[in-house]
């Protein structure tokens, strides 16, 4: 009888093992990346055969090897905006998945300000009603630890609190019940993107809010530097290497006692949670909203810039595309009266210089739409129109360019500074203009002359700075009504 028992149970783990999976986070009413080859894989019994129907008349089939791995690759298909299912078939099992679309997918990134909801948007009551869109479609999952903030985590949440655990949620069509809560910026640049191309857009939604540079990045990226590595090293609550705040928020939800424990801001682990499983379907490009957990302190102020850098490489790595599209926000205006913005400035600054090394990035200017004492100003809608406009431009061949005005050259001759700008340079009718400083503490006047930028000045200044303080009323804006961004420039 033990030896029946025996028998039953390996062939019961044998048949387990058999059954049909896919590696890949197909979803029903997701929308599928148009334009690039769809690579799907998995695990069945070992040999055999493998088919996968597209809608009503597209076949593949495979034979999985030896060990069950199978994969097929579904060559790249146009934007389509009537639904289709996908089925995966063996020989004793199926997998379907139902009104699916081919368009284009886009995955919003970063903090509280990319997770901010439409329902709290100063524009939301215009957006009502909210009708049904079927050529949008969100996936808005939820997480571990969403709304607890600085309450400790019960013991049943730590022990859930893993990369492949953590986002639990489904694909939804946008509409009235999935639009509220959704992030405001992922609404307006889905909707706004969808109006102009036609094009079925799918948009993802995994930003959370406080969570630093770090935990988005990946443990090869951060060993590929030797200070970067020290992120890694000793427990992650005490490691001094890593912003104070996130620290400070770890230990009042897990605890001093579990310092090496997970949660969402501990390094690498929303890479894992998020960008690991998602990178095994490609993507239109990233949208990405995150720094204030970044800027309270000079030491990471100062290092941003090149773990920025690092983190947009490790993404094109891991989706496959070494041109993917990373359009990022240059952080707003705060007073310091209510929130540790003292080095807001000098991480606008950063930000620039992290746009101007990078490639197929775009980065909008939103100082103009601060809040004095809010960390979430509330108009998100005109962020994405900025985001928005990269995207038309960059990925969809709009004339149009996106606007990204800044100095190219600054000289200093007979009394003058004379900052030299890429494009054509205005401030509003009839409005002071603001916005620049020579010591980073007390505004200047300025004249405009064309693109040029002149400022009265004895002395050779050492830096000049633009949007020097956290909360700024520069005012200095392109041809178009971009503003410039927050810069300093060392004169040299």
């Amino acid at each position: 009888m033990r030896h029946l028992f025996i028998c039953f149970f390996l062939f019961s783990s044998i048949v387990a093992a058999a059954q049909l999976s896919i590696d890949q986070p197909i979803m029903s009413q997701m929308v599928l990346q148009r334009g690039l080859p769809l690579v799907l894989s998995g695990k069945t019994t070992p040999t055999s055969k493998v088919h996968v129907f597209i809608g009503k008349f597209k076949k593949y089939q495979t034979v999985a090897k030896q060990n069950g791995f199978w994969q097929i690759s579904i060559p790249s298909q146009l934007a389509s905006a009537i639904p289709f299912s996908l089925r995966i078939v063996s020989k004793s099992d199926t997998l379907q998945y139902n009104n699916l679309l081919w368009g284009d997918v886009w995955v919003c990134m970063g903090q509280s300000n990319m997770e901010f909801a439409l329902k709290n948007e100063m524009h939301y009551k215009d957006e009502l009603p909210i009708q049904s869109q079927n050529n949008i479609r969100v996936y808005n999952p939820w997480y571990i630890g969403k709304n607890r903030y600085a309450n400790p985590y019960p013991d049943s949440v730590k022990r859930t609190l893993t990369p492949s655990n953590f986002y639990s949620g489904t694909w939804q069509i946008l509409d009235s019940v999935s639009a509220p809560s959704f992030s405001a910026i992922g609404y307006y640049f889905a909707k706004i993107i969808a109006q102009n191309t036609s094009v079925p857009i799918g948009i993802i939604n995994v930003s959370i809010g406080g969570s630093p540079i770090e935990a988005w990045m990946s443990k090869a990226s951060l060993q590929s530097d030797t200070a970067f590595s020290k992120k890694l090293s000793d427990s992650w609550l005490t490691n001094n290497y890593l912003p104070v705040w996130i620290r400070q928020r770890g230990i009042e939800n897990i605890g001093l006692s579990n310092v090496n424990g997970n949660h969402a801001f501990k390094p690498t682990f929303l890479y894992d949670a998020a960008v690991v499983p998602l990178s095994k379907l490609k993507a239109a490009g990233i949208l990405w909203y995150q720094g204030e957990s970044n800027a309270q302190e000079m030491e990471r102020v100062e290092e941003y810039a090149v773990l920025q850098d690092k983190m947009v490489t490790s993404f094109r790595k891991a989706w496959g595309q070494i041109n993917l599209p990373f359009y990022f926000v240059q952080l707003s205006s705060i007073d310091t009266a209510k929130y540790k913005s003292h080095y807001w400035q000098q991480f606008r600054s950063v930000q620039l210089d992290a746009f101007n090394k990078g490639h197929h990035m775009g980065m909008v200017v939103s100082m103009d739409m601060g809040a004095k004492n809010d960390v979430h100003p509330t108009d998100k809608k005109s962020i994405a129109k900025r985001l928005a406009s990269f995207a038309l431009h960059d990925n969809y061949g709009f004339a149009n360019a996106a606007t990204i005005t800044k100095p190219i050259h600054v000289e200093y001759k007979n009394g003058f500074v004379s900052i030299s700008f890429n494009n054509q340079l205005q401030v509003p009718d009839n409005v002071v203009p603001k916005g620049f400083s020579l010591d980073g503490i007390s505004e200047i006047e300025y004249t405009i002359k064309g693109s040029v930028v002149q400022i009265k000045s004895a002395l050779k200044p050492q830096q000049i700075y633009f949007g020097f303080s956290p909360y700024t009323s520069a005012n200095l804006v392109d041809k178009q009504g971009v503003p410039i961004p927050a810069f300093i420039w060392t004169v040299k």
